[in-house]
C-alpha cells in the first residue's frame, strides 16, 4: 500500500508544483527572463522558442532587449510579443526589440490577486479529486478496513498539508504583490 501513497503524492506534488510555477512566472512588476519562456514564434510552419531566435537582457527592472540572431525575424517575434500582451511599449531600436513592462497601479494588483487566487481555488479542486480518486480506489483495494483507515488518514493528511502550503504559497505572494 505504501505503492499507492508514493503515486497520490506524486500526482499531489504535480499540482503543487504547478502552481508555484504559475505564480513564478507571472509579471509582477519586475522584469523576469521567465516572462517570455513560453512565447512561441512560427517560422517556416515551425514554432520555435523566443529564446532559440534571440539573445534576451535585461536593462532594467521593468525592460528586456531582445536582439534576434537573424535580423529578418526582428518582425515576427514583435508581432508575437504583441498578441502576448507582454509589456505596453514595443519598439524597434538598432536591429533590436525592446520590451518595456508596464508599471504596477492598484488597480492592476488587486487585478492580479484576483487571478492568482482564481488559480488557487483551481489547485485545490483538482488536490481534492485526486484525493477522491485514491479514496476511490482504496475502497477497492483487498486489505482489512483497519489498514484501509490507515491508509485513509494518509492520505487525508498529506492532502491538509499540501492545500496549507498553498495557501502559505498564496499569502506570500499576495503580500508581495501589496508592496509593490
Amino acid at each position: 500500500m505504501n505503492n499507492l501513497i508514493n503515486k497520490y503524492n506524486i500526482e499531489i506534488n504535480k499540482t503543487v508544483v504547478y502552481y508555484k510555477e504559475y505564480l513564478y512566472n507571472l509579471h509582477f512588476g519586475k522584469a523576469n527572463l521567465n516572462l517570455l519562456k513560453n512565447i512561441k514564434i512560427k517560422i517556416n510552419n515551425i514554432y520555435y522558442n523566443i529564446y532559440d531566435l534571440a539573445n534576451i537582457n535585461l536593462i532594467d527592472n521593468i525592460t528586456f532587449k531582445i536582439i534576434p540572431y537573424e535580423k529578418k525575424n526582428i518582425n515576427k517575434i514583435k508581432k508575437e510579443l504583441l498578441f502576448n500582451k507582454i509589456g505596453n511599449t514595443i519598439f524597434v531600436k538598432e536591429n533590436a526589440i525592446i520590451l518595456k513592462l508596464s508599471l504596477f497601479t492598484e488597480e492592476k494588483r488587486l487585478e492580479l490577486i484576483k487571478k492568482i487566487k482564481i488559480e488557487l481555488e483551481k489547485n485545490k479542486n483538482i488536490l481534492r479529486l485526486i484525493r477522491n480518486k485514491y479514496n476511490n480506489i482504496l475502497k477497492k483495494e483487498l486489505i482489512s478496513d483497519d489498514e484501509k483507515n490507515i491508509i485513509k488518514k494518509e492520505i487525508e493528511k498529506i492532502y491538509k498539508i499540501n492545500i496549507l502550503y498553498l495557501n502559505k504559497i498564496f499569502k506570500n505572494k499576495y503580500i508581495e504583490i501589496l508592496q509593490l
